[in-house]
């Protein structure tokens, strides 16, 4: 549990598919997608997470913090790992379908 002098990060920003699920995820869980968000198709290491998407606070009491809430994230298919062994959030329908057109595949 976070102290009263570390601050979070603005949460607003969630896609809006996310903040129903979002009542039911840690605060932790909650940073870790606002940051993948920005992090693309390639996503972001488990370090990069644990020293990036939070306070500098956090990384300084415990330089694995994310593990377990990646952990959580992957096993409730919120996140997923690209082969490079990264984390990144999963391709909305929208996504996919725009990667099927770009290929020139369109289902029947």
């Amino acid at each position: 549990m976070r102290s009263k002098s570390e601050k979070t990060k603005d949460l607003s920003g969630v896609r809006q598919c996310r903040t129903l699920r979002s009542m039911w995820l840690s605060e932790q869980e909650q940073i870790i997608l606002k940051y993948l968000q920005n992090s693309g198709e390639t996503g972001a290491s488990a370090r990069e997470i644990c020293r990036k998407a939070w306070t500098k606070d956090a990384w300084k009491k415990n330089e694995r913090w994310a593990y377990a809430h990646l952990s959580s994230l992957k096993d409730k298919n919120l996140i997923m790992t690209t082969p490079a062994g990264n984390y990144r959030l999963p391709p909305t329908p929208e996504e996919e379908e725009e990667k099927r057109r770009k290929e020139g595949k369109t289902p029947n």
